[in-house]
């Protein structure tokens, strides 16, 4: 026996296509032979040989399997074994010795050896050795791939929000994911592992999911979800929709069981249902008809509709609400049904036709409600009551709507109002309730609405009418809404108060806003053309005129008849971007305000001014717009001011708003024309068109900015942006 160290093969890392042979051997004529059979017999064999097993442990991990002699000095092979499975304890290890016998065997066996092979001197023993080392590196190969597809699997259920587990018949849950264990009702994993899923299982429910558990592992086939019921460790019972899949771990046969938790949608469809019922029931209840329709065909009604009318439930799934009228009032109760598709709202009295052709007056009140985006009419119909019985049926009616509603008594004092029309308000509906109207609207807004309701009262064609307020919200805050009003009259006429429906115009009055600043900017541009031409077109016409009658100096005369034409030009495309740029900025975007202004100094004619940018902002505005105020404020400081132009910008320490400014060394601006300096056609130059800063100011207000002109610390003018947005 020779002591020895590595071997003469080559490392290389472990893959699928090789088997990397780690073979330990003190006899070198003997490892040398085995490593050239094994690499002979098997291309895919790389044998690496170590002489000494203390080397060949430090690189065990580097292999796909080991094959050591038994008998060697210091460290034998069992030894060795004891060795290898300290560093992996899965790694297959053949003992291939001389020294065989059943006592060897038995002792190898019993260490835990993969296989044994005696050393015979034959091809055919390395052909066997060779068949071994194949099957036991392609056995270790597929339980290291299964054990981590166990992994893999492990993993994404621990990570599942559905409740997972694994299923063993002899054993119990042998597996349950964090989700599982929040279903089961338990504190712990542990306080579920061992349990059969049965006894989780409702007892009315127990047989049927035996017979489903059993039929699974009989027939191997995978189970299609079904709603069962569990009782949890903590006494709740909850509902899932149950799947299982066959499956085996650790080679037993197991069932791989996904539970998807229904209870909550169980418990939201009860509570529905109970609402639904409870509506239904409070409707039953209602000695009103009440009813609901979608293109004239009834698709809800209560009892009273029935009892009143004398037609049982499927005739009436068949009707429309014009089948109860009279024949002498079909046209105006269509009318009636129209106006609620309108305006959202109507009233009517009519005579209804039961079903044995009797008739009697009823009060008809439709209007609109919008559900999940359809729209549908609710009807009400009532014999003629007394005064209070209808206040009553108003209050209900206002708490039932969804749209905001309100009801005031003969003195204008709120009597209720519903949850919208508090939200509309900015204050809880119990807030809202007992104050006067006048307090949410400005004392001109409430002499409107009462000389409406004295309109609508001295009208006998007229219910109700409709005008516009502005709601004053105690935060501050303003609302521009429309005011449908129906005055409330007691039996002998008397006025009592008043019922309203709400709707908020903000976006109405916002277009109407725009269009109307769109108009005055074409008033605007329309005086430019008819007026600011006039001086510089008069000029050339009488230079012109004087060309014909002096031929002598005509080289000067077509030098004031270009600068006469170049103003109208300059005149026409100020007055053309005037009118542009004055639409409201609908997409601003994140602007470095140093970098556009100075593409706004680039745009501009400085040459002997000396132009400073201080403004290192990020700010939200429409950058080209932006550019061009600028460069009208830089235009504006060069030609009218001095030397020097300075742009800065600040940030507001307490709102954090951005004030931009362009400011001069020049004469300035006289305190008694700072008022008109942005006014269109302001100048006091001769060769200005004096819309300079009328354009600043379009830009400014277009993002919703304001613009004002003072002083400067440099002697001059400053003209300051103010209530910019930060980035």
């Amino acid at each position: 026996m020779t002591g020895g160290g590595f071997g003469d093969g080559v490392l290389h890392p472990r893959n699928e296509g090789r088997i990397r042979v780690l073979h330990v051997d003190d006899d070198v004529q003997f490892r040398d032979l085995t490593k050239t059979f094994l690499e002979q017999l098997r291309d895919e064999f790389e044998v690496t040989s170590f002489a000494d097993p203390t080397i060949a442990i430090e690189h065990v991990d580097e292999f796909d399997c080991v094959v050591s002699d038994y008998q060697m000095p210091d460290v034998d092979g069992l030894d060795f074994l004891s060795l290898v499975r300290e560093h992996d304890d899965s790694i297959p290890f053949v003992l291939f010795t001389g020294q065989g016998s059943e006592e060897i065997a038995s002792e190898a066996i019993s260490a835990g050896v993969t296989d044994y092979i005696q050393k015979e001197g034959s091809r055919d023993q390395y052909e066997v050795l060779a068949n071994r080392i194949e099957n036991v590196v392609a056995r270790h190969r597929s339980e290291q791939r299964l054990r981590d597809s166990e992994r893999r699997y492990r993993e994404l259920a621990d990570a599942s929000p559905v409740p997972m587990g694994i299923h063993v018949p002899d054993d119990g849950i042998i597996y349950v994911n964090d989700a599982a264990v929040e279903f089961f009702g338990a504190d712990s994993a542990e306080a579920v592992l061992g349990r059969s899923p049965i006894s989780l299982m409702h007892p009315d429910d127990r047989s049927t999911v035996a017979e489903r558990i059993g039929s699974l592992f009989e027939d191997g086939e995978a189970l299609p979800g079904e709603p069962e019921r569990f009782v949890g460790l903590d006494g709740e019972v909850r509902t899932g929709i149950v799947s299982a899949v066959p499956t085996t771990v650790e080679g037993r046969t197991a069932a791989h069981v996904v539970v998807n938790d229904i209870s909550s949608y169980l418990d939201a469809k009860a509570r529905i249902s109970a609402q639904q019922s409870l509506v239904q029931t409070i409707i039953d209840t209602l000695d009103d008809m009440v009813y609901v329709f979608e293109d004239d065909r009834l698709i809800r009604w209560n009892e009273r509709v029935a009892e009143v009318t004398g037609y049982d439930d499927a005739a009436l799934a068949s009707m429309s609400p014009l089948d109860f009228v009279a024949a002498a009032d079909i046209e105006d109760a269509a009318a009636y049904v129209e106006r609620i598709s309108e305006d959202g709202r109507a009233t009517g009295t009519f005579e209804l036709e039961t079903a044995d052709g009797d008739r009697r007056p009823f009060e008809f009140e439709g209007f609109c409600v919008e559900a999940d985006g359809t729209e549908f009419r609710v009807g009400i119909a009532r014999e003629p009551r007394s005064e209070d019985r209808r206040l009553e049926e108003y209050r209900k009616l206002v708490e039932a709507v969804g749209d905001p509603m309100y009801l005031l008594d003969d003195e204008g004092t709120i009597e209720t109002a519903n949850e919208a029309m508090a939200d509309i308000l900015g204050i809880s509906k119990q807030a809202v309730i007992g104050e006067h109207a006048s307090s949410f609207m400005t004392d001109g807004d409430f002499v409107c609405g009462t000389a409406l309701v004295s309109e609508v009262l001295s009208d006998p064609d007229r219910t109700s009418g409709t005008y516009e307020f502005t709601v004053a919200r105690p935060d501050g805050g303003r609302i521009a809404v429309e005011d449908n009003v129906t005055p409330l009259l007691d039996e002998r006429g008397n006025y009592v108060g008043s019922v309203g429906v709400i709707r908020d115009i903000s976006e109405r009055k916002r277009r109407e806003n725009e269009l109307e600043r769109q108009n005055e900017r074409l008033d605007e541009f329309a005086s430019v053309l008819s007026h600011d031409l006039r001086n510089p077109l008069n000029v050339a016409q009488a230079t012109v005129e004087n060309m014909a009658s002096d031929s002598e100096d005509r080289g000067g005369q077509l030098d004031v008849l270009r600068e006469s034409h170049q103003r109208m030009a300059d005149i026409v495309e100020d007055a053309l971007t005037l009118a542009r740029e004055g639409a409201s900025v609908t997409e601003p975007t994140e602007t470095r305000l140093d970098e556009v202004a100075g593409a706004a100094v680039s745009g501009v004619d400085t040459a002997g001014h000396a132009v400073e940018v201080r403004a290192d902002a990020t700010i939200v505005a429409d950058e080209p717009r932006l550019q061009r105020l600028l460069e009208n404020l830089v235009r504006n400081a060069v030609e009218h001011g001095g030397a020097t132009v300075r742009i800065d910008a600040s940030t507001d320490p307490e709102t954090g708003m951005v004030t931009v400014s362009v400011a001069d060394d020049g004469p300035g601006i006289p305190e008694s024309e700072e008022s008109s300096v942005f006014d269109s056609g302001y100048t006091n130059s001769e060769t200005g068109t004096g819309f300079g800063l009328a354009i600043v100011r379009q830009l400014a207000e277009a993002h919703g900015w304001s613009v004002t002109v003072e002083e400067s610390e440099l002697g001059g003018a400053r003209i300051e942006i103010a209530g910019v947005t930060p980035a």
